[in-house]
């Protein structure tokens, strides 16, 4: 008998699917069983799934409104049945009886609408198979004796051209309507309350830094950022647009000149954060992140503490090799619905539950321990002092970051094995299938495991070369491109512009921000007030600080409230004798809070990757409400080995 990895490569569905995607399969698809003569589907029936024949033979037919039945198509290994009704949202259309014992493979509705849409080709390729079967019930409805107005084929052709004739005028009555939902949206009383309550704000704010002593263009800029801060929290402009209209407004206020407001797109660290962006992308079309988290799976044995851990793992491991918090999580949702299944685990169980934390625990909350962990990561290292970011190296960031990572692994891992652990039944044969079906190590996948290893090697050795870390990374990336790991059509289309534009933009303005005095007024001014408290107990100013910005994360978005709360506190911690690069490193760890879920991409990546069925939200609060515990405690352990750093005082 054929393995299922084999059964899958025969079958003209998912011909088209790569490895990578034929492997994610596997788990999907439940084997079922059917006797000859057993009644498969009914006509009629509202359809759920569809199945594809791996052996035997069924039988498919009609009955008419007079009862007689019609004979339509026997089908036999490797086709499918069901389509139609998935595709078209109508009842069966055809009853189908096993004409022979059957042995089959079955797809849910979810994972075959996903396929569709991650798979254009499928549509086509199930498309021409419904047309095919069209043909069939229209063959038997010119005897006169069947008739079904879902086979109607003129019905649908008159529906097509009266649909393509009116697309123009559809399109442009669209537009209208959207431009009038916008203006009455703009008239709403909510926001037009919103709009004043900003406005009193913003006058009541100038009033109080006049007061206190601040410059014109320092007041300017601290409006400035609570405006953009007010934006970002009520989402009425894009995140892009509001990034970018920063140091456009510094500039047309005379608050800056351009060169120094855009100097963002000629700084080192946007090129650190291009090439992180497409080490991330060439990583991920390579399968690479499947293959190992596949792999640790099975080097782990099959008990739910251990499986745990190997996602865990499995995620720190890829951190460095794969620096996007959000695409690590995102493809480590399919790979949480994928153990589940091998687990034998219930959808929305506490272990589901636990498994999908395991997972963003390991493929998402690490990141702040390497430099190119996230792109936050890099965007907070930009926004770094440039006397201070010349002094840190890869490996010094790792150096300083690596015990405070151990100790909040441990216990968030402890925490997950407190809270959601539960029997597991390890079916060890699905993960066999899907490493056979990825096969030995493509060319690219060695080329990039390569790369990436002398990008590592390159962070790690700086201080012997002293080449800058964005110019490693350069280098990586140029590799990966000239080797065609990266291709034209993948830098084009799959690095994200828009985080790189937003960027640019935001470093830029932190200059303007840095070079106009404002955080050291603030600073100074801030600190004061709090020094004899502040002084002497380091312990309590790193506790607020993580605090300060699990707070601040409730109202805005991950990216400014980083911007914000870097700027303004990394001035403050080096007067009482805190070096950024720990403020920073506090900062990356109390960002991924979510307690709310608009709060944490990195978690809303992950609920949609796993497709709403291996957890609620409200399965999740338990250990989101203990991450604010366990990163308090693991600073607190943390702080002799800082002190020994000489990085605080």
């Amino acid at each position: 008998m054929l393995e299922k990895e084999e059964i899958l490569k025969r079958i003209p569905i998912f011909s088209q699917l790569d490895r990578v995607d034929l492997a994610k399969l596997v788990p999907e698809l439940e084997e079922v069983k059917y006797q000859a003569g057993e009644t498969i589907f009914k006509q009629g029936e509202q359809g759920s799934s569809l199945l594809v024949i791996t052996g035997g033979k069924a039988r498919v037919f009609i009955h008419n409104p007079q009862g007689a039945q019609h004979d339509l198509a026997i089908l036999g290994s490797y086709e499918c049945l069901g389509e139609m009704a998935l595709l078209t949202g109508e009842p069966r259309s055809a009853s189908v009886q096993a004409e022979t014992d059957i042995s089959a493979l079955k797809l849910e509705r979810s994972r075959f609408d996903r396929l569709q849409k991650d798979h254009p080709f499928l549509s086509i390729h199930l498309n021409r198979v419904m047309a095919q079967r069209l043909a069939s019930t229209n063959q038997a409805a010119a005897s006169g004796t069947v008739y079904s107005k879902d086979n109607d084929v003129s019905s649908l052709e008159n529906g097509f051209f009266s649909v393509e004739s009116s697309a123009n005028y559809s399109v442009i009555s669209h537009g209208i309507r959207q431009v009038w939902i916008w203006l009455k949206s703009l008239l709403d009383l909510k926001h037009v309350g919103a709009l004043i309550l900003v406005t009193l704000c913003s006058w009541g704010l100038f009033c109080v830094l006049n007061d206190a002593g601040f410059n014109r263009d320092q007041i300017i800029i601290a409006l400035l950022l609570w405006l953009a801060a007010a934006a970002w929290s009520t989402n009425i402009l894009s995140f892009n647009v509001i990034s970018m209209s920063l140091p456009v407004a510094a500039v047309l206020l005379g608050v800056s000149d351009a060169q120094r407001a855009f100097i963002g797109y000629s700084s080192s660290s946007w090129f650190l954060m291009l090439s992180i962006l497409a080490i991330a992308v060439a990583m991920n079309n390579t399968g690479l992140l499947y293959r190992v988290g596949l792999w640790t799976t099975t080097k782990f044995s099959p008990f739910y503490a251990n499986q745990t851990l190997a996602l865990t793992v499995s995620g720190l491991l890829l951190t460095p090799i794969i620096p996007s918090a959000d695409g690590r999580t995102a493809l480590a949702g399919t790979l949480a619905m994928d153990l589940v299944d091998t687990l034998g685990l219930k959808d929305r169980s506490s272990g589901a539950v636990g498994i999908a934390m395991a997972c963003m625990l390991g493929f998402g909350q690490m990141s702040f321990l390497f430099m190119n962990g996230s792109t936050t990561c890099v965007l907070v290292f930009g926004l770094m002092p440039d006397e201070v970011a010349s002094t840190i190296s890869w490996g010094y960031w790792l150096r300083a970051a690596l015990p405070l990572g151990i100790f909040y692994l441990i216990f968030s891992w402890l925490t997950i094995l407190f809270f959601y652990r539960e029997k597991i039944e390890y079916k060890t044969n699905v993960i066999a299938s899907q490493l056979k079906i990825l096969g030995p190590p493509t060319k690219h996948e060695i080329i990039a495991v390569l790369v990436v290893g002398l990008f590592l090697i390159g962070e790690l050795t700086q201080s012997l070369h002293h080449i800058n870390s964005a110019w490693v990374a350069i280098i990586a990336f140029l590799l990966l491109f000239g080797t065609s790991v990266l291709d034209e059509s993948s830098v084009r289309k799959d690095i994200d512009w828009n985080r790189l534009i937003s960027y640019g933009a935001l470093v830029g303005f932190g200059v303007v921000i840095q070079q106009s005095g404002f955080t050291d007024v603030l600073a100074s001014k801030a600190v004061h007030p709090l020094f004899q408290i502040l002084s002497s107990h380091t312990a309590l100013f790193l506790f607020t600080i993580a605090i300060f910005v699990n707070l601040l994360r409730i109202a805005l978005p991950v990216v400014p409230a980083l911007v914000l709360s870097t700027l303004t506190l990394i001035p403050i911690g080096s007067l009482l004798g805190v070096n950024p690069l720990v403020i920073a490193l506090i900062i990356l760890l109390s960002s991924n809070s979510w307690i709310l879920p608009y709060q944490s991409t990195i978690y809303q990546n992950l609920v949609m990757s796993t497709e709403d069925r291996v957890f609620q939200h409200k399965q999740t609060l338990k250990f989101a409400y203990s991450q604010v515990a366990v990163i308090l405690l693991s600073i607190a352990i943390n702080i002799p080995y800082w002190r020994f750093m000489g990085l605080v005082k």
